[in-house]
């Protein structure tokens, strides 16, 4: 099942668009289910929510980091999390597969977590349906917004790498590198500006660079681990001082008191 799910995935990302606009009697009962745990889960109605899944349910997310719940108990946990978070999910459209057994939509979740407050953040929603309740929920935020949570939690100091390379990335696109934090702070060997997209940070040393030639970019995959550990692939570097191996994690620093 997890290699099906993962090909809807993919061709739901390809089409962009799902198919939509049911009349209301004739909406199929399945989208009516995923109608029901939408609006529980919006009026924070968590035994609601449970009562559209079966007992061994999975809930998976994936936005800035994964997220994995499986069976009531864990599920109960993480819809309370949302709930408390404010979360607000809205269908849509949909698209019913497998004669019903796969339902895929586009939705919008609005959470207080959000890069801005109130900004609805779209995914691809994967609904597995098995006598009539929900068996599976996988959310795939869509990668704009995905893009936008990640370039917030980069925001900081980090250090990581066979160099122990110390990296702060600022609010405003730009970031200083040393080989330790007062170094960075005080006189950094690299300087420059950074971009985020698909999950791809590309950064480029400017002209006060010690370490680099000015333009030099490097590109690195970058996934999060935890809210404070980042997985860090090197797809090309053209400052080989900057270079930090081809996988690699960063840890980030606690804020200076």
């Amino acid at each position: 099942m997890v290699r099906f799910v993962a090909t809807l995935v993919g061709c739901s990302l390809l089409l962009g668009v799902i198919a939509t606009g049911w009349a209301q009697d004739e909406v199929p009962p399945q989208v009516r289910l995923i109608e029901r745990y939408a609006a529980a889960l919006s009026a924070g109605d968590v035994p609601g929510a449970l009562a559209t899944l079966t007992s061994d349910a999975v809930l998976e997310e994936h936005d800035l980091m994964r997220h994995v719940a499986i069976g009531t108990r864990a599920v109960q946990d993480r819809l309370w999390a949302l709930v408390l978070d404010g979360a607000v999910l809205e269908i849509e459209s949909t698209l019913v597969l497998d004669e019903g057994r796969v339902v895929v939509t586009v939705e919008t979740m609005v959470l207080d977590e959000s890069p801005e407050a109130g900004v609805p953040l779209r995914s691809t929603g994967i609904y597995v349906i098995e006598g009539g309740l929900l068996a599976s929920i996988t959310r795939w935020l869509h990668l704009v917004d995905r893009d936008a949570f990640v370039a917030q939690a980069l925001v900081g100091t980090w250090r990581g790498g066979d160099r122990g390379l110390v990296v702060r990335f600022d609010a405003d696109g730009t970031f200083e590198s040393g080989f330790s934090r007062s170094q960075v702070a005080e006189a950094p060997r690299d300087v420059g500006s950074y971009r985020l997209e698909r999950s791809v940070l590309t950064w480029s040393s400017g002209d006060a660079t010690v370490m680099c030639v000015a333009g030099d970019e490097g590109t690195h995959h970058v996934r999060f681990l935890d809210a404070d550990t980042i997985e860090w692939q090197m797809l090309g570097e053209a400052c080989l001082e900057r270079y930090m191996g081809t996988r690699a994690r960063l840890e980030r620093l606690p804020a200076p008191e």
